[in-house]
């Protein structure tokens, strides 16, 4: 029974409802006159009036009963229409697929065939094709190189358990958000390497590649299981550890690949160029692992793996991995696209393949991250595109394309607190666990974009915000909201930078920096510069000193032997611009030294050195690293389990600076008002 109490409440909503959806309909109908307005040619805010209203609606009923004339009678006029065509993807073998595009040579060639089979059939010639084979073209394969460069790839192979060691860091420190490889697959192909007589053939030269690349994104992170992430001064200079010269190794064995993976094109000549694309990424983002994802999205074109696949020649799992391999290769090339200025090799319009699915028998990495790291590149591309259309847009719009980039701020942080947060942070609270690296480095791209939409205004004059406009009202509100958001746009950036560094020292605290992680060190880089940008424009030091010092702390424990000289130079002039800048205010005290004590390096990590350590010795003394074999047959495992090295000699940042041009960031040098 309807008791008064709750008759009253649902009165009450009723009421609270109406007037939601009132206001909604005013919003909405002032917004379209707004956009009539514009169109119109009409200046100002006053209200349309009926006579304005209607003489649009005639002029667009005519326009658009005359566009339906012309285009009846054209159809009238014209001959057959194009014949609708479908793309066509044929798989010629379990990994290797052909694709051919809508209106291409192929699909015309295999219509004419369909048609002349036709009528073949009806004339009972069907033995024509007994008698006339016609010869299947998928793949160049009189270009690919004898077989035994595999041979001579596998004298490369370190010790076994060597390998095993590097195959288990890349799944524990690098495929944490993006898929590259299956595990079981790799260790599978690694057992085979080292079986007793191993036999292969000339298709198997992907995977041959994929395994080497894999070694040496291993030996990038390989010092993190040295048992501490501190950095400590040494006699070996960290541009030629050796780590570094063992990894170049691996890497030049795969290189020498990479024309036998081209000619292949197959679904793992894809995953070799992924991964060899992620050992450069730290060396060379822009460069050669921009170059090397785009081998990888021409293979996937060709192999149609961005198309949705409706066919029945392929499995499910299969086709999971495709799916991933490609959303994987098309991310990476976003992310690295939008942040280094560089276009994608695809369009959006032309992806129609899913998104990836929980597939049981794919375990790395975690659903989850791999979903919001696709979906975080979503709202990067849907930023990009907005500040695009902000710096093209004209002045009397600079407040709507202004509120455009609110809003998309404003649906980035309502993605993360409500899915990406919700469905992966709980998972690792614990910021000890090792998966607590992987929630970070999503958190870490998360803060990058509140930089990426808030950097560019952080010098705008405001007076560019003022529209031309000629209603004195108007001016003053549209200029005041745009103002107030362009500022919150700046703020955004430079609590996003404050947050990165706090998150970095958190992970510095517990798990560790990665020297090789292209993410980590971008992320600090990109802080840095913020912080020193709010420090310019304000004139405060003391609203970023904390940060900064402990920025400048952190960029420093990721400094190693795979960053190359442009991320070295940003370094040490950002490192020099800070000492002069104290220098000026002696009050103000630099970080203090970096610590120097280091825990017990772990037996594994111990072995992997001393091996490493012995190669260099073996290339000092006259042999070149990059021919010479490492025996996998002919050394054997260390059984000794004490021989513990002192890791004081990885972690030295005493650079050698020097820069073949002779110049620096060009960017950076309005920072500082002088070189100290």
């Amino acid at each position: 029974m309807e008791t008064p109490t709750s008759r009253t409440s649902s009165n009450t909503r009723e009421t609270t409802s109406q007037v939601d959806t009132d206001c909604d309909q005013s919003s909405r109908v002032q917004d379209l006159e707004r956009i009539a307005r514009h169109f119109l040619g009409h200046s100002g805010t006053a209200p349309l009036d009926d006579s304005d209203i209607r003489h649009a609606v005639e002029e667009i009923t005519n326009l658009s009963r005359d566009r339906g004339n012309d285009s009846e009678q054209g159809i009238q006029n014209s001959g057959p229409s194009a014949e609708e065509e479908s793309f066509d993807t044929r798989f010629v073998s379990k990994v290797t697929a052909h694709y051919s595009g809508e209106f291409s040579h192929w699909n015309f060639s295999q219509k004419l065939w369909r048609r002349v089979s036709q009528q073949l059939e009806k004339l009972g010639s069907n033995n024509l094709s007994q008698r006339i084979q016609v010869k299947d073209y998928w793949r160049p394969t009189q270009l690919q190189s004898p077989v035994n460069v595999i041979s001579q790839a596998m004298d490369h192979l370190p010790p076994y358990h060597i390998a095993q060691f590097l195959v288990k860091l890349f799944f524990k420190y690098v495929q944490l958000n993006c898929f590259f490889i299956e595990e079981e697959w790799i260790l599978a192909k690694v057992q085979h390497s080292y079986s007793e007589a191993p036999e292969f053939s000339a298709s198997d030269v992907s995977w041959v590649c994929s395994l080497f690349a894999v070694l040496a994104i291993g030996t990038q992170v390989a010092h993190m299981e040295s048992g501490s992430s501190l950095i400590t001064e040494s006699e070996e200079d960290l541009t030629m550890c050796s780590e570094d010269d063992v990894g170049k190794i691996f890497f030049h064995t795969a290189h020498s690949l990479v024309p036998d993976v081209m000619a292949l094109a197959s679904q793992e000549s894809v995953q070799a160029c992924l991964l060899l694309a992620k050992y450069a990424m730290p060396l060379s983002t822009g460069g050669l692992s921009y170059s090397y994802l785009g081998l990888a999205m021409n293979m996937i074109i060709l192999n149609g793996m961005h198309r949705k696949y409706t066919g029945s020649g392929c499995d499910a799992k299969t086709i999971e991995t495709r799916n991933r391999l490609f959303w994987t290769a098309y991310t990476l090339q976003l992310y690295i696209s939008v942040m280094h200025g560089r276009p994608v090799s695809i369009a959006q319009s032309d992806i129609s393949v899913e998104r990836p699915v929980d597939f049981p028998g794919l375990r790395s990495p975690n659903f989850a991250n791999l979903i919001a790291f696709i979906e975080f590149n979503d709202y990067l591309a849907e930023s990009s595109e907005a500040l695009k259309q902000f710096r093209k847009c004209p002045r009397s719009l600079f407040p709507e394309y202004a509120a455009r980039l609110l809003q998309v701020r404003d649906r980035i942080k309502c993605w993360w607190e409500s899915q990406a947060r919700s469905n992966i942070e709980f998972q690792y609270s614990d910021h000890n666990a090792p998966s607590f690296r992987a929630f970070a480095r999503l958190k870490l791209c998360y803060l990058l974009l509140y930089i990426y939409i808030g950097r560019p205004f952080l010098f705008l004059d405001e007076s560019h915000l003022q529209p031309p406009t000629v209603d004195a009202n108007s001016t003053r509100q549209q200029r005041s909201a745009s103002v107030t958001g362009i500022s919150s746009l700046a703020d955004g950036c430079v609590h996003g930078a404050t947050q990165i560094i706090d998150l970095l020292q958190s992970l510095s605290e517990s798990v560790g920096l990665s020297r090789a992680s292209y993410t980590e060190f971008s992320s600090c880089r990109a802080s840095l510069l913020v912080l020193l940008t709010e420090w310019l424009r304000s004139g405060e030091r003391k609203k970023v000193a904390a940060a900064l010092d402990r920025g400048m702390n952190l960029i420093h424990q990721m400094t190693g032997g795979n960053s190359n000289k442009s991320e070295v130079s940003l370094i040490e002039y950002l490192e020099r611009a800070i000492k002069y800048i104290s220098a000026a205010h002696p009050d103000q005290d630099l970080p203090s030294n970096r610590p120097s004590a280091v825990r017990e390096l772990e037996s594994a990590y111990s072995s992997f050195k001393n091996w490493a350590q012995l190669k260099r010795s073996e290339s000092a003394a006259g042999n070149d690293p990059h021919t010479s074999s490492l025996g996998p047959r002919l050394m054997s495992p260390s059984n000794s389990q004490s021989d513990l090295i002192d890791a004081a000699d990885l972690f030295n940042t005493a650079w050698s600076f020097s820069d073949d041009d002779g110049s620096l960031d060009p960017f950076l040098f309005p920072l500082v008002p002088g070189q100290g």
